[in-house]
Parts: C-alpha cells; structure tokens; sequence
C-alpha cells in the first residue's frame, strides 16, 4: 500500500515537513536525471541574460545547439555591440523570431552606455532593458548573485499548481499568482539557486508534463493535491 505524506498548509504559505524534506527529494531526483545542455551552470550575468532571452518561446534544445557558437564571437557586451546585426541573426536563426538579434543587441549597447558593460544585480535595474521582465531579471540575480527571488514561468507554475491545487481553487488569478510565488520563496533553498531551479524546470519537462503527467514517476508525489486528490 502506498504511503503518501502530505503537504501542511497554514495561511497562504506552503510549510514542509521536517524543513525541506520537498526539496531534498527534488533535488536527489535532479541529481540522477538532469538534463545536460551547454549553457547551464554559467555564472557570468551577461552570459545568463542572453541565454535566458535565448531561451524565450524557444525550446532549451535548439539554444543548446547555439550557444556555444554565440558565445565564442559575442563573449562581451561590446563583442555584441559593435557586430553586424546580420552576424548576429545568422547564429540565431535556428531559433526564429529574427528580432531576437536585433534585441539582444539593443540590451548589450544599453549595459555599456547606462553601466559601463556590467550588468547589474539590482533586479529593477534589469527591467529598465529592453525586453527584460521579472522572470528573466529574477534568474540573473538569483542564479549569479545568489538572490532568493520568486522564479515563476509557465513550467514552474504548473508543477506549483498541481503542488498546491486545493489551495488555489477559487482564488483569483491574481491572487492564485502571489500564492505560487510564496510557494516558491518557502520552497527554495537559501543556496544553490540555480540547482533548485533548473530541477524543477527538468522536473515539469520530464514528469510533470502538461498532458499525461508521469505522477507515479514524480518524487514529489507524497506533497502533491493533484496526485492525493486524483
């Protein structure tokens, strides 16, 4: 007979069980089935904001096959800056949406001019770039400045989601959105950000998949109401 342990809720956070215990079993999962692509475990922020608006409506495979390539001719800001913008479309073709380049070179002439080619830690400082929001600023000062900061993009909202599916019914979209991210905030780690981030990214990618989720695969099964309730 299956024992399942269950999330406790009080208030509108998520508490766990003997501290991180939900965590721990994510990240032991992590270990043996990561997913391996060239543009992970980097530190530098330049490096991580270009990736990260690599990575947008694209699939992490297809930035996989051009990173490295990018990131021999465009190493700096101002590598970046000063190339043709048809230099930088051809390496980015493979991912489509062609003002992709034209952006990425925009946000690299922006750093220069405003902060002498560095980028920022400050988070609302890195909104102030073009096409930055609050996810791609989280990830660069969470996963090179070690900031615990909420990073919520549509595959962490539905493993959070499904986490935490009873205590989201009847809530607000608005309201169901702060939920998660305190969710996230209460599930974190206070170190190796970027770990605990790209395990819940592989996490929703290989078992908690948007269509036939692999619940009996998930090491979070025992906290979760969409597995309990189901």
């Amino acid at each position: 007979m299956k024992r399942r342990q269950r999330v406790v809720f009080h208030g509108s956070n998520l508490t766990l069980p003997e501290g991180g215990r939900l965590a721990e079993a994510l990240l032991k999962w992590f270990d043996k089935h990561k997913r391996n692509f060239s543009f992970r475990w980097i530190t530098d922020p330049y490096e991580v904001l270009v990736v990260e608006i690599m990575l947008r409506k694209t699939t992490a495979r297809q930035v996989d096959k051009v990173w490295p390539r990018f990131r021999e001719l465009f190493p700096t800001p101002w590598h970046l800056a000063e190339a043709s913008l048809e230099e930088v479309e051809e390496v980015l073709a493979p991912l489509g949406l062609r003002q992709r380049a034209r952006q990425l070179q925009e946000i690299a002439r922006t750093i220069i001019e405003k902060w002498g080619g560095r980028v920022p830690k400050d988070p609302e400082k890195l909104k102030r770039l073009p096409g930055v929001g609050s996810y791609i600023a989280g990830c660069v000062a969470s996963f090179c400045y070690n900031m615990k900061l909420p990073l919520i993009d549509s595959n962490v909202e539905r493993v959070l989601s499904r986490l935490l599916a009873k205590k989201l019914s009847g809530l607000s979209k608005a309201n169901a959105f702060r939920l998660l991210r305190r969710a996230y905030l209460d599930v974190a780690p206070e170190r190796d950000l970027a770990r605990f981030h790209y395990a819940l990214l592989d996490l929703a990618s290989k078992v908690c998949k948007p269509k036939d989720p692999r619940c009996d695969d998930c090491p979070l099964r025992g906290w979760c109401n969409y597995y309990n309730l189901s």
